[in-house]
């Protein structure tokens, strides 16, 4: 994912490891996050809002990832409530 794109989906990371950075205005790089296997990644505000992105996320390594869309997510909240 990059920054600007509208983060469609929350991905699960089933395998490999991630990185969620920024680039600021003199073009240096800030991680934000390593996500590696059993994490969720993503830019949560561009996925809840569906705005532009904020961060980028790049595999390290071969990744496998489970993506899941906001309806699909919302729905599987749903049916796990408890209210």
């Amino acid at each position: 994912m990059q920054e600007g794109e509208i983060n469609r989906y929350d991905y699960f990371v089933n395998k490999g490891c991630l990185r969620t950075y920024t680039i600021d205005e003199k073009g240096l790089e800030h991680i934000v996050q390593f996500s590696i296997e059993d994490w969720w990644v993503g830019d949560m505000y561009s996925f809840l809002t569906q705005t532009p992105a904020r961060y980028t996320i790049d595999a390290l390594e071969d990744t496998e990832l489970l993506c899941l869309e906001k309806n699909a997510l919302e729905e599987l909240l749903y049916k796990n409530s408890k209210v």
